[in-house]
């Protein structure tokens, strides 16, 4: 009888860890959150682009905002659901927006893509982590560029708005004392792309620079069309 009770309570305590289990598993937070995708909404950003030419010995600058509408879904061939994103130009705010080209996004369990001018680029792979590493042409024949999320952190400032929860995701970083190759962007939960920052420059050993660009993108609005 003793031993009866004893495989009961056995039998008990392993469903009671596989319940457990699963529990944690169905909370685990794969970070879908950091590419949202909901037709109707709309992203407004502004661009400031540094170009220094050595050659002309001139610096110049150029200002302009981009506008991204997710306008509509449909079913790709995958069988993934594909989100049409009409995406507006225009030098500043006091101008009417001009369509300027129009990309499809689409999320897997594992990935979130973008299909820009025709090339199918892996943005983020989920479950999030730290350090997680992959390249983000793999689905194009274009050459490896390997993206690695490099920051998990809250408290943001992109320079215009503050975000809660975002992540940091870096494709390049090298510097010496002549060159700098810098390009990161930053991801929120419930914004999506929130910052980008893309530098290519030549420099003097002083840190001078004398040649290149120096881009960065940063969301100033986002909203429900």
């Amino acid at each position: 009888m003793k031993n009866k009770i004893s495989i009961l309570f056995l039998l008990i305590a392993v469903c009671c860890i596989g319940c457990k289990e699963d529990d944690e598993s169905l909370s685990i937070d794969f970070g879908y959150d950091y590419a949202p995708l909901n037709v109707g909404d709309y992203f407004i950003y502004q661009i400031d682009s540094i170009h220094y030419d050595d050659f002309a010995n001139r610096v110049d600058t150029f200002q302009f905002q981009l506008k991204e509408v997710i306008d509509s879904s449909y079913e790709l061939l995958g069988g993934e659901t594909g989100y049409r994103i009409e995406r507006y130009q225009r030098s500043h705010s006091s101008q009417d927006w001009k369509i300027k080209n129009v990309w499809v996004a689409y999320k897997t369990v594992s990935q979130f893509v973008r299909i820009e001018e025709n090339q199918s680029i892996v943005q983020l792979v989920f479950p999030i982590a730290e350090d997680l590493k992959w390249d983000i042409n793999h689905k194009n024949n274009l050459d490896a560029v390997t993206a690695e999320i490099t920051k998990i952190q809250s408290n943001f400032n992109n320079g215009v708005l503050s975000f809660d929860s975002t992540i940091t995701v870096t494709l390049q970083d090298e510097e010496n004392l002549i060159e700098k190759r810098f390009k990161a962007v930053n991801y929120s939960k419930e914004y999506g792309l929130v910052y980008r920052k893309f530098q290519d420059l030549r420099t003097e050993v002083n840190g001078k620079i004398v040649r290149g660009i120096d881009y960065t993108l940063y969301l100033i609005e986002k909203g429900k069309e």
